[in-house]
């Protein structure tokens, strides 16, 4: 899914409008988000910061990226481990992995 990994390895970069100059910007408007983080904000949300990262050309930028995002298989992947029936996990213990997909754009 990434679109010229060899020139920017930055995961914004998948998305369209998101050139070096809107890579700083959104680092520093959302710090400590990561693409994912950035693709799961609500839509209102991510209307909200747009003209702090495009400037002028927010409005064809957010609706390009909003096409983008819900075409992305996005997912959440939940797993949990646990010996049925006792509150600790000891050695000889039968553990029961439990793993839960879910698809956040389907």
């Amino acid at each position: 899914m990434m679109q010229c990994g060899w020139v920017n390895k930055d995961s914004y970069a998948q998305l369209p409008y998101f050139e070096a100059e809107q890579l700083k910007k959104i680092r520093q408007v959302l710090p400590g988000k990561t693409f994912y983080n950035y693709c799961v904000m609500s839509k209102a949300e991510r209307l909200a910061v747009a003209p702090q990262i495009f400037g002028d050309q927010h409005k064809i930028a957010f609706e390009q990226q909003e096409l983008c995002i819900q075409t992305l298989p996005l997912v959440k992947l939940t797993m949990t481990a646990f010996v049925q029936g006792e509150e600790e996990i000891v050695v000889g213990d039968i553990l029961t992995c439990k793993l839960v997909v879910e698809y956040l754009m389907l």
